[in-house]
């Protein structure tokens, strides 16, 4: 993971079979200790499922931040809380970047 990429890299779509997928980054914020989630020109903080339903509520321009956060902490919830820590420190100066799809049937791999 501590693999660099280096300025002028190729990056190429290995497979895509995505339809209306939107994009979303994902960060740990060091500083507040809470997970940074992008998407459609907004960002949302949040250290737990619980902050992001009491801060951001589903109707508002936070709705598809909303809905990524909230699939991120159930994949946290599944993962090892052992591992939790590391993740955190690799994502401190990096951000995860990727598609949020409806249907999972349609994924997008992008190979760096």
């Amino acid at each position: 993971m501590e693999e660099a990429i280096k300025k002028g890299s190729e990056v190429k779509v290995t497979w895509s079979m995505q339809t209306n997928g939107d994009n979303a980054q994902i960060s740990w914020f060091e500083p507040l200790k809470v997970w940074a989630v992008s998407s459609r020109n907004v960002c949302l903080l949040a250290g737990s499922a619980e902050q992001v339903k009491k801060m951001y509520p589903e109707e508002s321009r936070y709705y598809l931040a909303r809905k990524i956060a909230l699939s991120w902490f159930g994949t946290l919830a599944k993962m090892d809380k052992a591992l939790l820590p590391a993740l955190q420190k690799e994502l401190k100066d990096k951000t995860l970047i990727g598609d949020y799809v409806g249907d999972s049937e349609l994924v997008q791999y992008v190979q760096y």
